[in-house]
This record gives C-alpha cells, structure tokens and sequence, in this order.
C-alpha cells in the first residue's frame, strides 16, 4: 500500500512539473517578426498600335426558299369539273392543273362566232344596197331636173315638182345610210372579232396551267367547288433552283451591289450565290431590306440552313486593337497604355465597329502607342509590368 502512494506522489510531480516547464517557455519564447514578400510585376503581352486596313465582313444565317413561288387563281368564275394534280407532283409548263366546266364559255365563244358571220353577211348586203342606192338616186335627181324644165313652161303641176324632189330627198337618206353602213364596217368587224377573241381566251381560262416548271406545294380546291377570281386555287414553287432569303441592315444593304458573287455555306460545302434581288425601300415594320441570292440549281432543297459571308467596303487606315485589350466598365471603354517606365496607364477610348477579333478606335490612341493586348481586368492604374511576351498580329 506505501509502495502505491509513492508512485503515484511522484507520478504528479513530474506532471507538475512539465507543465511549469511548457508555460515557461511559452513566456519566455521571442515574438514573430512580420515580414512582406514583395510580389514580381505580372508579365503582360504588349501589343503595338498601328494604322491598319481592314475589310468588315458579316456572318448571317438564314433558310433556303424556292427561287420562284407563285399562287394560282382563276381569272373567271365556274365550278371544278377536275383536280388533275396533286401536292408533290412535278409539272411542265403549260400543263392543266385544274379545270372549270366549260359550257357556259363554250357557248359564249359559238355566239360571238354567229354574231360576226351575221355582221359580215350585213355588210355584203348593204354594199349591193348602196350601188342600188345610188343609181336610183342618179335617175331621181334627172326626173327632177326634167321636171323642173318641164315646169318652167307651165306643162307640169309644182305637186308633182314637189313630189319628184321628196323621193329624191329620200333616195340620198337611205344612200346615206347605207355608206355609213359600208364605210363603218371594217370597224364592226373588229369590234365581232374583238368579241370572238375574249370568248376564246375566256375558254382557255377554265383549264389553269403551270406557268414553269415545278413542283405543286398545295392544292386549295375539290371537284365540284365553286370559284371565283378571289379564290386561291393552287401554290407552285420551283422544283430545283433555290435561293437564299435574308433581311440586312441599311448599312449593309448600301454595300451591297446586284450581280455580286458571294460564299454561301450549306451542309459542310461552300457555293457561289449571286445577289439578285436587294430590296431598296426598307419595310416600314422592321426597317431592313430583303436580300435574295440565288443558288446553283440542284444543290439544296427549300428549307435547309445555310450560312453567307458578306463582305463590306475595306477601311484604310483605322488605329485597331485586339478586342480583348479593351476594359469596358460603367458604359465607358478603356485600354491599357504602357508607358516607358513599364508602369500602364488606364486611358478612355471611343470605340468604333468591331471587325472579327479587332476593334476599331476612333478616340483616344495613336499609331505607335503600345498597349496591353489581354488580362486587362486583373490590372490597376499605374502598376508596373514586365512586357515580355508581344502581340504582332491579330487575326
């Protein structure tokens, strides 16, 4: 039992003694002496500046569309006697696509042929007339002369004087009429030929034709339909000539010229499209033009995406950077000029159009400055760099 408490008297001891030594030391240890590491200038790519020619050029997308879409209607009205053609189906110029009933136009056509053969029959009869005419009226106008020679002596009454010139007043009446008749028929004539003619295109109406070659889109009516001039009968689009569809800016539409050659992307392959349409009146909802550029036959179908690459009027002379050397923060632009002690200074600039990754300044630099071409976010006013990485080129 002694030999227990002595073990654990010095078992306590030691303890307390361990820890008198640790708060000594502790106490008596020197304090830490802070000290500042001085950081290496960041190393920049410097980027000269210098006066520069560039061509803008504008990426825009858009869908295919037929080259020539055109609503069909008739120019009269009847009822669809036959549809002889189908959504999908392939036509040829010329080809009936649908058909009114005829028979009214038909009819139409046989009598405006009558009235002309009547006409031309009257105008034969009043030539024969008119000769007529004018004999009777010739022998009239003697009768007349002799009886006013007859007068004279008393043996012939002034009644029957009287009555001689009457008849012969109406001799040259119906004389006159019938020359009118005459000399007025080759215009009658027209006017029944004029009349046969619109009766015959009339019949040609009832049978609506493909006017090129195409494919038919849709078709609005049945056999039986009634229809009218108003009435929307069938669509026809082009079968293999497409074309490129694209509203532009005024800007872009006043670079722009007809007959222009341009690189159309479709599918992984370039192509060469031509302007052939530029529109130069904006439209007053969207205020851009419409653009139309035509494809080679048969490389796409209507609805397929394609992409053209629009190159505008080449810029000479502009002070460009890199875009990403320009710091934009609270509405206004900043570059990152080096100054000769290598410290940058943070300079506002005007910016001006951006040209695939260059940017164009209007303000604020000159030829021969050098400025810090990227990272310029994590940069301060005044700091000191190390340049030496430099940017020549951009593309």
């Amino acid at each position: 039992m002694a030999s227990r408490l002595k073990t654990t008297a010095y078992v306590t001891i030691i303890l307390v003694l361990s820890i008198l030594a640790a708060i000594g030391l502790k106490l008596t240890a020197p304090k830490p002496v802070a000290t500042q590491k001085k950081l290496a200038p960041p190393i920049i790519e410097a980027f000269k500046v210098l006066d520069r020619s560039l061509t803008p050029e504008i990426q825009l997308t858009g869908r295919l569309q037929p080259a020539h879409k055109v609503q069909l209607k008739f120019e009269l009205s009847g009822r669809v006697s036959a549809r002889l053609v189908e959504p999908g189906q392939k036509v040829r110029p010329g080809q009936i696509l649908i058909k009114l009933d005829a028979g009214d136009y038909a009819d139409a056509l046989a009598q405006a042929k009558a009235q002309h053969t009547l006409e031309r029959a009257g105008i034969q009869r009043d030539k024969r007339l008119l000769t007529l005419a004018q004999r009777n009226s010739a022998l009239q106008a003697k009768e007349v002369a002799r009886l006013s020679k007859l007068g004279k002596g008393a043996l012939v009454s002034r009644s029957l004087l009287g009555q001689a010139r009457q008849k012969l007043y109406q001799l040259r009446s119906e004389e006159a009429r019938l020359r009118y008749s005459v000399e007025t028929a080759q215009a009658r004539l027209k006017l029944r030929r004029a009349a046969i003619d619109r009766a015959q295109r009339n019949l040609q109406r009832t049978a609506l034709t493909a006017p090129f070659a195409g494919v038919v889109n849709a078709v609005y009516v049945e056999k039986g339909d009634y229809v009218s001039p108003a009435t929307l009968v069938v669509e026809l689009v082009s079968a293999d000539q497409v074309e490129l569809v694209l509203h532009v800016r005024s800007e872009l539409a006043a670079a722009l010229r007809l007959g222009r050659v341009v690189e159309v992307q479709l599918g992984g392959s370039q192509y060469e499209g031509r302007i052939v349409a530029l529109q130069a009146d904006p439209d007053t909802s969207t205020f851009t033009h419409q653009l139309r550029i035509a494809l080679p036959k048969g490389v796409a179908r209507p609805g397929a995406v394609a992409r053209v690459k629009l190159k505008l009027d080449r810029l000479n002379n502009v002070i460009a950077v890199p875009a990403s050397a320009v710091l934009q923060e609270h509405g206004a632009a900043y570059v990152m000029v080096l100054k000769s002690d290598k410290r940058v200074k943070q300079r506002k600039v005007k910016l001006g159009k951006r040209i695939r990754n260059w940017q164009i300044i209007e303000q604020g630099l000159r030829a021969g400055e050098t400025v810090v071409g990227r990272d310029v976010a994590s940069l301060k006013d005044g700091q000191i760099v190390n340049p030496k990485a430099t940017i020549y080129s951009y593309q």
